[in-house]
């Protein structure tokens, strides 16, 4: 689940970016500087519009982090059960 929740985080984050100056064609067919960008609003509202470029890398550098995390988890629990494998065997 945390590797699924990374990847969408992950496929947020040019679309954070690009709301500064809005270049990636929307389902709309269009880019969005017609008003069409919903993190051109979501950030607009809270005054980071300014901070679009930022926010994504930040966002996508979570997401890598996530990804990270979810690996590390995932050895984690496969090193626990072939230990727990040879107490039995």
């Amino acid at each position: 689940m945390l590797w699924w929740s990374a990847v969408a985080v992950m496929d947020v984050a040019p679309y954070i970016y690009d709301a500064w100056k809005p270049q990636h064609v929307l389902l709309s067919g269009r880019t969005g500087d017609t008003g069409a960008h919903d993190f051109i609003d979501v950030l607009g509202d809270l005054g980071l519009l300014h901070r679009a470029q930022p926010i994504g890398y930040g966002v996508h550098a979570f997401g890598m982090l996530m990804l990270a995390m979810a690996l590390a988890w995932g050895a984690y629990i496969v090193w626990q059960q072939y230990r727990h494998r040879r107490t039995w065997g």
